[in-house]
């Protein structure tokens, strides 16, 4: 028994460690526009350039649906 909590504990501290810092203050979110007959390379640039405007600085992109109705999400965070 004392192997097995000895064994969680490693885990949990190598999770935290891996984590990273906790206490880093960054606010995230994502920012979606409409994006009609845009390509990923037109979203990704679109992306950048919101977050400069904002300085953030943009973790992902993603380009959704099809024709008139495209959507692009830009995930960015902002240091606090």
């Amino acid at each position: 028994m004392d192997a097995r909590k000895a064994t969680l504990c490693c885990f949990l501290l190598l999770a935290l460690v891996l984590h990273g810092n906790l206490a880093s203050a960054e606010t995230c979110g994502t920012n979606i526009s409409g994006c009609p007959w845009c390509s990923k390379s037109i979203c990704k640039a679109a992306c950048w350039a919101t977050g400069k405007l904002y300085r953030a600085h943009v973790k992902g992109y993603k380009l959704s649906g099809s024709g008139i109705k495209r959507k692009c999400y830009c995930y960015m965070c902002q240091d606090d």
